[in-house]
């Protein structure tokens, strides 16, 4: 393993600079390149991955090619492929696991990305941990695994692992958790790196944005949970439980027949309306249906 060492003259290591040009080489290529960028929350993921976007696409990096949320972040990849090379999009809350506990918009974006190598885009995607994540994804999709740790005075300090050397972990612990990839880093990765806060011309409008959306997640939240005797349509429902359509009315079918639908009510029109603890009781029937 490579040790960076600290040079207080310098906004981050030589690190950075490996992950560039290995994303640079993939463009030359005509190629795609994905690194995941994982660690527990306050490591630094975000502030490590608007290094890269600078250091990569200088002048022109933009938030505008930064995801949020969902709609945030297919807007982002849109704008990725429609502006010249070179080009990044990020995904700063990618909460990717395992394709079972995947949500409908996860399992769309996966599949997207099985089909969309070949655009010449580096994709960043930060995730709480690799755990549960496919190892077929890892081994077609992924390229490099960037693992934040901690925070040294006044630097954070990250772990990079490449692709071939993420599954030698994996086929030798057959895990991928945070505490794994800690104790065996020196082992297995290919550098330890080092960066300093940024506080570079992307900062402020990503907070801005970051604010935005926190706004946002509380708006969500007092609708949601504020008027417990709100009434909910089948279209809200599919909205809250991030299922579709005929997801939804095979387990609707299925948890009527076990009498746990039975005080729904109906509108005057005659539509069925769900009550809030209706979200819970599908949730815990959907989970406890697909682990029989």
């Amino acid at each position: 393993m490579i040790e960076d060492k600290y040079n207080p003259d310098k906004k981050y290591g030589i690190g950075i600079d490996f992950i560039i040009k290995a994303a640079q080489k993939r463009q030359n290529n005509d190629d795609d390149f994905f690194v995941l960028t994982v660690g527990s929350r306050s490591t630094g993921k975000s502030r490590l991955m608007l290094h890269l976007m600078e250091s990569y696409m200088g002048e022109r990096a933009s938030v505008e090619y930064l995801g949020l949320r969902k709609g945030d972040f297919a807007k982002a990849l849109l704008a990725c492929n429609q502006t010249e090379l070179p080009r990044m999009c990020v995904n700063d809350e990618g909460n990717l696991s395992s394709k079972e506990g995947m949500t409908k918009f996860n399992r769309a974006v996966v599949d997207t990305y099985y089909a969309i190598r070949g655009k010449n885009i580096f994709h960043n995607w930060c995730n709480p941990s690799l755990q549960g994540i496919q190892k077929d994804f890892i081994k077609e999709i992924v390229n490099g695994v960037i693992f934040t740790y901690t925070k040294y005075k006044n630097v954070r300090l990250y772990y990079y692992f490449t692709k071939h050397q993420i599954l030698d972990i994996f086929e030798k612990f057959k895990n991928l958790e945070l505490r794994t990839l800690k104790k065996n880093a020196k082992k297995y990765a290919h550098h330890r790196s080092w960066f300093k806060d940024y506080n570079g011309f992307l900062l402020q409008p990503y907070i801005e944005k970051k604010d935005k959306r926190m706004d946002e997640k509380i708006e969500q939240f007092a609708m949601d949970w504020g008027d417990t005797d709100q009434k909910l349509t089948k279209a809200d429902m599919l909205k809250r439980l991030d299922i579709s359509r005929p997801c939804f009315l095979k387990y609707e079918k299925i948890l009527t027949e076990q009498g746990l639908l039975d005080d729904c009510v109906y509108s005057a029109n005659g539509r069925i309306m769900y009550l809030q603890k209706h979200i819970d009781i599908f949730k815990e029937g959907m989970d406890k249906i697909k682990n029989e």
